[in-house]
């Protein structure tokens, strides 16, 4: 335990950071920019996020697992960086093709394009699959830190100088940038070292079986959870979806709390999936989502005046909507995480399919005659069956409703004396 929670300290460490600054800076775009320009802004930012979901391949938590288990590190490490990269390639480049072949002016063209080109250093996240499997995310937060720090000043120099929409997306890029080179850096002077040579098709194959179901999972859930913005845009226009994007970000502020708590605990899971350490995890990431979420939805009058304006004051309401679907969504991602270890992960398909058709459905009724504040209903109940209630159709899923119900019902806080009794041991054996 006290290693899982230290390794959780040094992930919400970096996470923290990283969100304070990259808000401060979200929130200095948005005034730049006019609502429509904006709202084309958010609008590339949610497609590069799909894209980046595609390339991902839902390789991340499986990698956590493989890394857990394998001694051969660089084949494991070498074979997923470098189709990812390949995948990486021929997607932005399909993309490109297809945005240059739309009626959108050339500016809007570079936006869109230059929002892609993300998706080839999120390759970091490999990386940290690895040091979160060993529990050393130390390393993660120092490089983090520094490349944040070395983006930021350019971001700053960029928004100063007021140079326009296509430098600040350009300028959001460079974090991915930095951060892949310095943890890439960092990791080959510890021994890690990509090579074609390490290459191997058969891990290959045995990654791609054990992740295409959360491929495809993930996919379905990243478009449930987004295609309201692409709706709104198409019903009622992009000044909603900026407004909308608006509410996202602030709501979406916490939600690296449970994933970050999510990820350090699983291998503790992975290496001992008994009931009692399954509702540990799941009561250990609630508490902290509760918590977060609870003081999001307090902050949230205060976070959109002084950071975006009267312009965004209907976003509010929305908040409070999509943080109650969030603290749902957490509960969500560590069952799925359950199904990884399980070797059931096909299962995701159908709840993310659950979550689909609940979704479109629900934002056709509700989004023309309510408009952002129906999209946001629509992700709450879609939310609520995917990650919560479709875990009872199936036996091997039918626990993780029971431990998610009753962290539900006591917030977690059954767990608070467990890490109370291991953060006190920890200090005994210091005064020793």
């Amino acid at each position: 335990m006290k290693k899982y929670l230290a390794n959780s300290f040094w992930v919400l460490s970096e996470k923290i950071i990283r969100l304070t600054v990259v808000f401060c800076l979200f929130s200095y775009v948005s005034q730049k920019l006019t609502v429509y320009e904006f709202g084309v802004f958010s609008l590339a930012q949610t497609i590069a996020s799909l894209m980046i979901g595609v390339v991902a391949f839902g390789f991340d938590n499986v990698l956590i697992k493989e890394f857990s288990a394998s001694n051969r590190v660089n084949e494991v490490l070498s074979t997923s960086l470098i189709f990812r990269m390949m995948l990486s390639i021929f997607t932005v480049l399909i993309f490109s093709i297809v945005i240059l072949l739309t009626d959108y002016n050339n500016t809007y063209k570079a936006v869109f394009i230059i929002s892609s080109f993300s998706v080839f250093f999120q390759a970091q996240t490999i990386y940290y699959s690895y040091y979160q499997a060993i529990s050393k995310s130390e390393v993660i937060t120092k490089t983090s830190i520094v490349a944040l720090i070395i983006s930021s000043i350019i971001k700053l120099t960029i928004l100063y100088l007021n140079l326009g929409v296509v430098y600040y997306t350009l300028s959001f890029c460079l974090d991915y940038l930095f951060s892949f080179l310095l943890i890439f850096l960092v990791s080959r002077k510890g021994g890690l070292n990509v090579n074609f040579k390490f290459f191997n098709i058969k891990k290959l194959t045995s990654l791609v079986k054990q992740s295409f179901p959360i491929l495809v999972s993930t996919l379905i859930v990243m478009i449930y959870t987004r295609i309201d913005q692409f709706m709104l845009a198409k019903m009622i226009g992009m000044d909603e979806v900026a407004k909308f994007n608006v509410a996202i970000r602030i709501s979406d502020a916490y939600m690296f709390i449970p994933l970050a708590i999510a990820a350090s605990f699983f291998p503790m899971v992975a290496n001992n999936s008994s009931p009692s350490n399954i509702k540990k995890y799941f009561y250990v990431t609630h508490l902290f989502t509760s918590i977060s979420g609870a003081l999001v939805i307090l902050l949230t009058p205060f976070i959109v005046n002084a950071f975006f304006g009267v312009r965004y004051q209907e976003s509010i309401s929305v908040i409070y909507i999509i943080v109650i679907a969030n603290i749902i969504s957490s509960l969500g991602s560590v069952s799925s995480n359950i199904l990884i270890i399980r070797d059931v992960s096909y299962l995701r398909i159908y709840r993310a399919i659950y979550g689909l058709v609940i979704n479109v459905v629900l934002n056709v009724i509700l989004i023309p005659k309510y408009g952002m504040i129906g999209a946001a209903y629509a992700s709450l109940f879609s939310q609520v069956v995917a990650a919560w209630i479709s875990n009872i159709f199936s036996v091997k899923t039918r626990d993780c409703f029971y431990y998610q119900t009753l962290a539900l019902v006591t917030f977690g806080i059954p767990v608070i004396k467990e890490i109370f009794i291991t953060m006190r041991k920890t200090t005994k054996k210091r005064h020793k």
